[in-house]
């Protein structure tokens, strides 16, 4: 679930068009199979056909991944602005954003509505391209059915109806799948497909170790070292964090630095591993 955290805004009641106040109804089913997928949709946004768009009635936000957001032409990126509306409850990694007003066309002629969609720009893996949250729903007025795996929506033709893209909603469900008969080549197997993820006890509360202070040699380096690994994309910044782990330098052989991380505190709060390396037999000479 996704909250943004914004202060509530008072709205001015607006006299709504007839054709707004058109009555949207769901047929029976008695006579059809009930269907527990999420409605994941097609839309043009920024006048792009855009796929894997869920339909979230417990988003309190708008969001478009960052994944997608980049494969929107140059004009559309070029505007993107700093937003003040952090993201809470988001992948547990509140986090401050980058935001973006894009059109959004739902249906087809004659029964179809455009609106303006004010996008959270986020990036995070997702098995989806962009979330559609209450705001965009109250702005189309639209309504969804799980069990129809259909969206409706007001236009001046009449109702317009969108069927859920089951086979998208299919490939998503299966893709983690896929992804363990992968063969790692030389540069990996890509983040949208497969990542590691720590397995941490949600029972244990995260650990933020105290600062501790290095000589300026050390500290020389590693941030030489930290810069290399946010380039390669390794890490990146977080404003607020969970868990903290000092950095420790450690001399190699030839006299030069190796930079460790202390992770004591996150090693204790994850399960142990069920497939331990073999003891060896015999003793070691070191």
């Amino acid at each position: 679930m996704i909250h943004s955290w914004q202060a509530g805004k008072r709205r001015k009641a607006e006299a709504l068009e007839d054709w707004k106040q058109e009555l949207i109804a769901f047929s029976s089913m008695f006579n059809t199979n009930p269907s527990n997928a999420p409605v994941v949709i097609e839309a043009r946004i920024a006048n792009c056909v855009v796929g894997g768009i869920y339909t979230d009635t417990g988003a309190g936000a708008d969001i478009i991944y960052e994944h997608c957001f980049v494969q929107l032409p140059e004009r559309v990126k070029e505007k993107l602005k700093d937003t003040f509306i952090p993201l809470a409850s988001f992948a547990n990694d509140p986090s401050w954003l980058e935001g973006r007003v894009l059109e959004v066309v739902l249906g087809k002629t004659p029964y179809k509505r455009t609106a303006h969609i004010d996008f959270l720009v986020v990036k995070a893996n997702s098995q989806y391209n962009v979330i559609l949250g209450r705001s965009a729903m109250m702005t189309f007025g639209a309504v969804t059915s799980t069990v129809h795996g259909i969206m409706k929506f007001p236009t001046p033709a009449g109702i317009g109806t969108l069927y859920a893209k089951r086979k998208r909603t299919i490939e998503c469900v299966q893709i983690n799948t896929i992804a363990v008969n992968l063969i790692v080549h030389e540069d990996g197997v890509p983040r949208h497909i497969a990542e590691h993820k720590l397995s941490v006890n949600p029972n244990i509360s995260p650990v933020c170790q105290k600062k501790r202070g290095m000589a300026p040699d050390r500290t020389k380096f590693l941030r030489e070292e930290v810069k290399k690994l946010v380039d390669d994309g390794i890490l990146r910044e977080v404003k607020y964090q969970t868990w903290v782990a000092n950095p420790m330098m450690v001399r190699k052989p030839d006299n030069s630095w190796r930079m460790c991380v202390d992770f004591t505190d996150i090693n204790k709060a994850c399960p142990k591993d069920n497939y331990p390396h073999q003891k060896s037999i015999g003793q070691w000479s070191l």
